[in-house]
């Protein structure tokens, strides 16, 4: 199930049971992570729902944010925020995930080494801000970088640390390295089998 919530109002706007690609609807919300035969429920009325609090029922003890260093992304992460000052501590778990270099040319060019250290510098670069937030509110996080496929990085993740929820930006920063609607995102909310929260 996917319900749309504005981050700014914390309002939940409702939902729809057409695939978002067809019917236009704004990806934001949360997945039941049903996975491929995930359904989606009509809500035409606004109904309160406080930024903080979970969307869905149950505890939301483990959570993966995947960053790009996108503004979407540090929203997800101030959602985390918000969570938390309401409910009380849960473990926070930021991701980055880089997509491998497979330049024939620049492997012949360039070793493991250096191409490593390139990751780790951009990695670095996107978490800033996002561990700015968290280290300003006191949260405890984990850091991570993954090299890889974005949506199969994130799922593989999720597993690993038994993560019960992800929350991330329904938008990334573009065509290199985001999260981005209609590809990644769509792609994480068709094979993850757990809840997934988008923030616009």
């Amino acid at each position: 199930m996917l319900t749309f919530v504005n981050h700014k109002t914390g309002t939940r706007i409702g939902t729809s049971r057409r695939h978002p690609k067809k019917t236009g609807a704004k990806l934001t919300g949360v997945n039941s992570g049903a996975g491929r035969g995930a359904m989606m429920e009509t809500c035409p009325a606004r109904v309160p729902c406080k930024p903080g609090r979970p969307i869905l029922g149950g505890a939301v003890k483990n959570v993966l944010v995947p960053v790009d260093g996108s503004a979407n992304s540090l929203r997800a992460v101030r959602y985390m925020v918000d969570h938390i000052r309401e409910n009380g501590p849960c473990a926070i778990h930021l991701l980055n995930v880089q997509l491998p270099i497979v330049s024939g040319t620049v492997l012949a060019f360039v070793d493991q080494t250096t191409i490593q250290e390139y990751y780790e510098d951009e990695a670095k670069t996107a978490l800033s801000d996002a561990k700015a937030v968290l280290d300003k509110s006191g949260i405890v996080y984990q850091a991570a970088l993954r090299v890889g496929n974005i949506a199969e990085s994130i799922k593989a993740y999720a597993t690993e640390q038994q993560c019960d929820h992800v929350v991330m930006g329904s938008r990334g920063l573009g065509a290199t390295g985001s999260l981005l609607l209609g590809s990644v995102t769509l792609k994480v909310l068709h094979t993850i089998h757990i809840p997934v929260i988008l923030i616009n």
